[in-house]
């Protein structure tokens, strides 16, 4: 369902970032997977570290970007209720396939209003930033 991919060069390794579902489209979550130029998948065996459980409210507009040192920064928009509002939540992951903060997830934005169109930006100083639409026409 909602997908994302990034290359990191440092490392010259691919990070997938992607929602997982069910056939039926029921239950879902998130996982993120790092594979080497040979494709040798790096965390977690086939579908990658799960960052949001199985059985979670769809996740939407998944972004991934290569984090420091090997590691990866994901974002996306966590569904609060059905078809509506959502929340922004991100995750940072270690080049071992560890969670880097005390939390495995951070909301970033928990008030729950439609929201769309995210992306995550590094800046010259070095800092990330996630930003997304709140009301895209």
């Amino acid at each position: 369902l909602s997908a994302s991919a990034a290359y990191d060069a440092a490392t010259q390794e691919y990070i997938i970032a992607y929602e997982r579902t069910n056939p039926a489209q029921g239950p879902r979550g998130l996982n993120v997977q790092r594979v080497t130029s040979e494709g040798t998948l790096l965390w977690g065996g086939g579908s990658g570290l799960e960052v949001v459980a199985f059985n979670s409210p769809p996740q939407a507009g998944v972004q991934v970007v290569p984090g420091p040192n090997g590691g990866a920064i994901l974002s996306w928009l966590r569904y609060t209720g059905a078809n509506g509002p959502m929340a922004v939540s991100a995750a940072r992951v270690n080049a071992d396939g560890t969670f880097a903060w005390p939390t495995q997830t951070i909301d970033l934005a928990s008030s729950a209003n439609n929201k769309s169109r995210s992306s995550i930006v590094k800046s010259t100083a070095g800092d990330w930033y996630v930003a997304m639409c709140a009301r895209c026409v």
